[in-house]
């Protein structure tokens, strides 16, 4: 980076009127979606005019540079990152606590955003004004600082993805209507000129992006692989070993492909090859780090990216899915465990090109009104704004 363009950052960056520290747990980079979120808010942030500081954890061993990590994310320099390294003899997560506590991050003017409950608890205790974010209900001890957070003399603000999740937060918790804001995940627009992945087949191709965890919908897509020997299946994204495991279960099938892992800024070429794009979540989804039902809470990335790519989508017929699409305008809604009618409904987007670029385009048009993460931190900025 030229002195010119350092020297243009660093003014850019130390005019704004707002300073925003977002404190994640999120290791940077990793195939997580919330990396993937914590990175892209951070971006749309400070593209909103937030002065914004986002600090996570650099994975043991890693020697990733800040270019490489935004080069993997696809964002910009206007923010900058710290990560925390999980390498040392102390534990890094009491070095976080105590950098945090002993102020290494934050000034008294910053706004302090963060997903992790105790961290909002904390800063009842060192006086800054807090933002948290919840994607599912806490427990256990998180239960107890997010209760902390809500009495904070500062103002405890509280940030979920899904009405459905709101609402558990009102009844459970007791707190102020006014301090609880819905704000569903997110995408960014994906650039016209991006390829796709593959060159053209003559079997139309259905695609999953996303993790392979129990219930992410693999259960559903290995039973409709069989029935629908003239698709090509194509799976991106997943764990190497739930890959392998989901590879063999199939493998006597000839019609699916599974990718694996790709670098977020990638996804976009693999979206552009699909003609429709499957959304199956079932009743229960378990995340890899815990055992956590998170099926009632969530609000999918992938959603939001298929809407952007212009890919039709089939989903599950959920209460918080609905949030999002609605059945035979933005998307095809099945029960989660029909695998009738998911056959059906790819069968009925795959006849009709009018159908299928009809879905699409009122999906992509939503997306653009209401589901960029431009669009997110806007929405945001008006609660944060001082």
């Amino acid at each position: 980076m030229g002195l010119a363009k350092v020297l243009f950052v660093w003014v850019d960056l130390h005019m704004r009127s707002n300073s925003l520290t977002y404190l994640s747990a999120s290791v940077l980079p990793s195939s997580s979606a919330n990396s993937v979120h914590v990175m892209k808010m951070a971006n749309a942030f400070s593209n909103a005019d937030f002065n914004v500081r986002l600090i996570g954890l650099r994975a043991k061993g890693a020697r990733v540079t800040d270019g490489e990590l935004r080069k993997y994310y696809n964002v910009s320099d206007r923010f900058s990152v710290h990560r925390v390294s999980q390498d040392g003899v102390f534990g890094y997560r009491a070095r976080y606590a105590m950098e945090m506590l002993l102020g290494r991050w934050l000034s008294r003017g910053d706004i302090l955003y963060t997903r992790i409950p105790k961290v909002a608890a904390m800063a009842t205790i060192t006086g800054h004004r807090c933002v948290l974010e919840l994607h599912q209900p806490p427990r256990g001890t998180d239960l107890s600082a997010v209760r902390r957070h809500l009495t904070a003399r500062t103002g405890g603000m509280i940030v979920v993805i899904t009405e459905t999740l709101r609402a558990w937060v009102l009844e459970t918790l007791s707190a102020d209507r006014t301090a609880v804001i819905v704000a569903p995940d997110g995408a960014d627009p994906v650039d016209p000129s991006v390829a796709p992945a593959l060159p053209a087949s003559d079997k139309p191709r259905v695609g999953y992006l996303g993790q392979l965890y129990p219930g992410k919908g693999m259960e559903l897509i290995e039973r409709l692989i069989p029935r629908l020997p003239d698709v090509e299946f194509i799976v991106v994204g997943g764990m190497p070993k739930d890959v392998e495991f989901w590879r063999s279960r199939v493998a006597g099938l000839s019609n699916v492909r599974f990718i694996g892992h790709v670098p977020h800024s990638e996804t976009s070429s693999w979206l552009k090859t699909f003609d429709l794009a499957l959304m199956p979540n079932q009743n229960k989804i378990t995340v890899s780090v815990d055992s956590t039902d998170i099926s009632r809470w969530t609000s999918p990335l992938k959603a939001f990216e298929y809407m952007s790519a212009r890919c039709p989508i089939v989903a599950s017929d959920q209460e918080n899915i609905r949030e999002i699409l609605t059945d035979g305008e933005t998307a095809i809604l099945c029960a989660p465990d029909d695998v009738e009618s998911w056959v059906e409904a790819i069968r009925k987007l795959l006849r009709s090109d009018d159908f299928r670029n009809g879905i699409a385009s009122s999906a992509e048009t939503q997306f653009f009104r209401n589901f960029t993460w431009a669009a997110r931190a806007e929405h945001l900025a008006a609660y944060l704004d001082p």
